[in-house]
């Protein structure tokens, strides 16, 4: 008998391949990327995406978030198509320059979803072999688009990994619940995210938080509670399973909601991560990582400290930021 070739990662992957959708299995670190999403990665390790997290396209992810997950067709489409533009990384050392309106009007015509460029992430060209436009799920920490600095789960870009869960970081934000272990409320969220803005102030020079990351920010928090927890917040057994093993917590007892999670039910919870959160003055300089060109609403001098317990006023997008990207951001206030 002649022995076989394959090595024990591709016969892993074989096998990860054959599971039935909905069976959780871990990704195989050799050969499987994930995004920094423990949603999505939760999504491909139960194979309701390519389990590989290779060749995704927009379709197979908003049916994933609208079947699996419970979210609306508006939210789910919203959260899909605008990061399968194709983005044309801009040259160091120079500004982007923003399209004519001509421009943005012709692109519209042939993809509505133009409108919201800011997002785009998907190589030029990027297609599977029938020509469809796919992306792979370690594209989605491409930084300045989605994901952001102050990440409750993440490193930022310029402390090295900005993609792999941290341990250490989970932990800290499952220990945030205030009713001994039970509960994740919005105020705990909310508190937490102050601490990891003033810990992330000392500790990355070159943070970048702006207007624009606070809204994603507190748009995830509201995600986690929205979809997974109540109006007042998610059980700690849910958010471990999704942020620690990212896995849908079906075997804690979660069930999706028997209806939509839509963009004003978590449009409200954000705002109320938001009003809890007392951290609005943003964070810069924006200019010293060659991939953050946005202004921060506030630029402390060298020689100054911020200080950011007094509370804040209402978040307006970042000066810099695009109309388009205001618009999307709107959409969730």
């Amino acid at each position: 008998m002649t022995p076989s070739t394959k090595s024990p990662d591709a016969s892993e992957s074989k096998a990860l391949a054959t599971l039935a959708r909905g069976t959780y299995a871990p990704p195989n670190s050799a050969t499987d990327v994930r995004s920094p999403c423990p949603v999505i990665n939760a999504l491909a390790n139960h194979g309701y995406l390519p389990r590989d997290g290779r060749n995704v396209s927009a379709s197979e992810l908003q049916t994933a978030m609208r079947k699996v997950v419970g979210l609306s067709l508006p939210l789910a489409a919203l959260l899909s198509n605008p990061i399968f533009l194709e983005h044309h990384p801009v040259p160091e050392g120079q500004d982007p320059k923003s399209p004519s309106l001509i421009t943005k009007l012709w692109a519209a015509l042939h993809n509505p979803w133009a409108v919201f460029p800011d997002f785009a992430m998907r190589h030029p060209g990027q297609v599977d072999a029938t020509g469809r436009p796919v992306m792979d799920l370690d594209q989605l920490a491409l930084h300045g688009k989605v994901e952001h600095d102050v990440s409750l789960t993440r490193l930022d870009i310029a402390q090295g990994d900005n993609l792999t869960s941290q341990p250490e970081l989970v932990k800290t934000l499952l220990d945030a619940s205030s009713d001994g272990g039970k509960t994740l409320s919005i105020e705990d969220l909310a508190a937490l995210r102050k601490r990891r803005i003033e810990k992330q102030r000392e500790d990355n020079p070159s943070l970048t938080y702006t207007a624009r990351e606070h809204k994603l920010a507190c748009g995830e928090s509201a995600l986690l509670v929205g979809v997974f927890g109540e109006a007042k917040g998610v059980r700690v057994d849910y958010a471990r399973a999704v942020l620690e093993d990212e896995r849908l917590p079906v075997e804690e007892g979660w069930k999706k909601k028997w209806w939509s999670v839509g963009i004003l039910g978590i449009g409200k919870l954000s705002k109320k991560v938001t009003a809890n959160t007392s951290a609005t003055a943003a964070i810069g300089p924006s200019n010293t990582h060659p991939l953050s060109r946005r202004e921060p609403i506030y630029d402390a001098p060298d020689n100054e400290a911020v200080d950011v317990k007094p509370p804040l006023a209402p978040l307006a997008p970042s000066s810099a930021g695009s109309d388009d990207e205001a618009r999307l951001l709107s959409m969730f206030w």
